[in-house]
């Protein structure tokens, strides 16, 4: 296997560091590959479009996401991953300026109830 590193800035997964992560390869289709890369907050112009670029499994819902998940559930891996037409990556916890505040904490609250800006 030749090794992948998860194309997400912030996001720590090789495939040498997490063997056992399945890797996403960005589509190939223009379009569609900007639309990754802009999520994943990447330069599309920056990268070359012949580049194979990869993202780990982390930053998809792979239940719904992906076309041979059952296959890959049963039989503990699959030859080639299938993601479904016009999927995008959704999930990217490991960018820590993405994590929303939560508007349940009490001082959040209070500010919300008194008009003061929670951003």
């Amino acid at each position: 296997m030749s090794y992948h590193w998860c194309l997400v800035p912030e996001c720590k997964n090789t495939s040498v560091k997490t063997p056992q992560k399945l890797w996403i390869k960005v589509p190939s289709d223009v379009k569609m590959r900007n639309t990754w890369l802009k999520l994943a907050r990447r330069d599309p112009k920056s990268l070359s479009t012949k580049t194979r670029l990869y993202f780990c499994e982390d930053h998809f819902d792979l239940e719904n996401d992906m076309e041979n998940y059952t296959e890959y559930k049963i039989m503990g891996s699959v030859k080639r991953i299938r993601i479904k037409p016009n999927t995008v990556p959704t999930r990217f916890d490991c960018q820590a300026k993405r994590k929303h505040k939560s508007t349940s904490s009490p001082d959040l609250m209070t500010k919300y109830r008194l008009g003061w800006s929670v951003t």
